[in-house]
């Protein structure tokens, strides 16, 4: 597991649910392969799961899919982030 700093996160947990919804077909954050931990306050970190644990599953960048769903499905401020610590093209974000 390896925890980024964020500094564009506003911790919606979008990314937590897209994820989940790729390793399991529903929205379950503790599947998820990101974590995000933090506060407002104190700020956010992303936590990124190589390997699976406590059951959740490796990240597999979204193996087969044009574009990781956290990216694609991240508010706008916090995608070049994302894009820069699990990989994959940054794709227009959806309307």
């Amino acid at each position: 597991m390896t925890t980024f700093e964020t500094t564009l996160c506003t911790g919606c947990r979008t990314c937590e649910l897209a994820c989940s919804y790729h390793h399991t077909g529903v929205f379950q954050p503790s599947k998820s392969s990101i974590e995000i931990t933090g506060s407002p306050k104190e700020g956010f970190k992303l936590v990124l799961f190589e390997a699976p644990h406590d059951n959740r599953a490796a990240c597999d960048g979204c193996r087969g899919l044009e574009e990781p769903l956290c990216i694609r499905f991240c508010p706008a401020v916090a995608r070049s982030e994302l894009q820069e610590y699990i990989g994959g093209p940054l794709e227009p974000h959806p309307v």
